[in-house]
């Protein structure tokens, strides 16, 4: 998919990659301007996975320029363009700093796998929206924590996360061990952007609780329309479980739960319709948040 170049520094930084032949190799943003200095990094040495699956280091000044683009879900393609990917992180260093980029800031211990499927379906959402920036906004700024299991109360024993208004979203190990999650990783980046669109639609509460003068404040997911059958969860009586669901959908699709072909999937699932897809984007992609 092209890139959308609406967000300065995407479009700066295509300049820089992409505007000569082997520009690659010339274009500025270093690993220095990153706090990355290539000495340090040569001596020390990022241990990174590489998509064949090699251990190797980042130790060169293109290494870590591909490195700032693969973990925002950028890579060069065609025609001297940026082209969409799913995020591949190199390192912890740089997964911690994307996710603080969209407001998003883990806390105590996380396992790294764990963290990149997270870190996945952050970017892949941050795609949907226009940017980092534009996810920013629309969550705010909410920490994320790695526990063992739900509480209760509120968050359900056998909740595989919880979000906690304008506070916190808890991921469990039900999520990363479940059956799902060990069938395959968009499981966990579904369930991630899941509880995400439940922070947005706070925050967004929040925001026009402000700026609509205290009257008529709303929650997305109230005025979200219900429809097509996308998933079982989404049948929750109610739209609160309906708006994370169809958020999820508007991302991944039929790849998120799909219908068949898993031992443990859904056996209906129905596309989102173009009622709700047009008014996805206009609460997340349009909705004016100043």
């Amino acid at each position: 998919m092209r890139i959308n170049f609406n967000k300065a520094w995407i479009y700066a930084l295509g300049l820089l990659l992409f505007q000569v032949p082997h520009a690659l190799a010339q274009a500025t943003l270093s690993c220095e301007e990153r706090g990355i200095d290539p000495v340090e990094t040569k001596k020390k040495g990022y241990t990174i996975t590489d998509f064949e699956g090699h251990i190797t280091k980042c130790t060169s000044e293109t290494c870590c320029r591909l490195r700032e683009l693969y973990a925002r879900g950028l890579a060069p393609g065609d025609f001297n363009e940026l082209t969409e990917i799913t995020a591949f992180f190199y390192d912890p260093a740089i997964l911690v700093t994307v996710l603080d980029e969209a407001g998003i800031h883990p806390v105590g211990p996380w396992p790294f796998l764990d963290l990149k499927y997270v870190g996945q379906g952050v970017v892949a959402l941050a795609q949907k929206v226009g940017g980092f920036p534009r996810l920013h906004a629309l969550i705010g700024s909410i920490a994320i924590y790695r526990k063992k299991e739900a509480p209760g109360g509120t968050c359900l024993k056998g909740s595989a996360a919880c979000t906690f208004p304008l506070l916190s979203i808890e991921f469990f190990d039900l999520m990363f061990s479940g059956p799902r999650a060990t069938e395959y990783s968009i499981s966990i980046s579904g369930t991630a952007v899941h509880e995400i669109a439940h922070a947005i639609d706070f925050n967004l509460f929040r925001l026009s609780f402000w700026t609509r003068d205290r009257i008529d404040p709303v929650f997305p997911s109230n005025i979200f329309p219900r429809g097509p059958h996308i998933t079982d969860y989404a049948l929750t009586p109610g739209n609160f479980e309906y708006w994370p669901e169809a958020v999820v959908d508007w991302v991944y699709g039929i790849k998120y739960k799909p219908g068949a072909g898993l031992k443990y999937e859904e056996k209906v699932r129905e596309p989102l319709s173009l009622e709700q897809r047009a008014m996805l984007k206009s609460i997340l992609v349009d909705w004016p948040l100043e």
